[in-house]
């Protein structure tokens, strides 16, 4: 399974995202018990614009180890924030950032949350902090980098990061 894991992360990096989905459901298949395999899967289904079957995902990792790490609350709050469901999406990444303090994806997506919710304070603040973790970072570099396969869901996320005040 760990081959087929790192796989899907090779091409999901590569914005092959089909393949990367592919390779994730080959992993679990070999170990339906392994809840890295559905954190994964979900953010692969994320990234392709598939946030209800990610949040479905995400919900049987976290079934399979009620112990969760910070990264799988990352991506229970990405399902959430895909969805528009804001409040459950600050919820969620307001526990990565307390696990985890120097994960700049969680600190970005708060971010993105509060200034989606209109608490533009909290987003400012937030942002402050992911620019201190990455000085001189940028909306267009996040676009850039940020492998989102539909303009949907990155104009979404940099719509918030904009409101926290990221410069451009």
């Amino acid at each position: 399974p760990i081959i087929y894991f790192v796989r899907s992360l090779l091409f999901r990096i590569q914005r092959q995202h089909d393949q990367s989905l592919a390779e994730i459901l080959k992993a679990i298949q070999l170990d339906p018990n392994d809840d890295d395999g559905y954190v994964s899967k979900t953010i692969s289904l994320i990234y392709i614009g598939r946030a209800e079957e990610g949040l479905a995902s995400i919900q049987t990792a976290m079934r399979l180890n009620p112990h969760s790490s910070f990264f799988s609350f990352w991506a229970l709050g990405m399902s959430y924030f895909h969805l528009e469901r804001y409040e459950e999406a600050a919820i969620a990444f307001e526990k990565v950032v307390d696990r985890n303090p120097q994960f700049l994806r969680g600190r970005l997506l708060l971010a993105a949350t509060y200034g989606q919710m209109g608490r533009i304070e909290d987003a400012e603040w937030e942002a402050e902090e992911a620019l201190a973790l990455l000085p001189g970072m940028t909306i267009s570099q996040r676009r850039a980098i940020t492998p989102y396969k539909r303009e949907a869901e990155i104009n979404r996320y940099l719509e918030g990061l904009l409101k926290a005040g990221l410069p451009e």
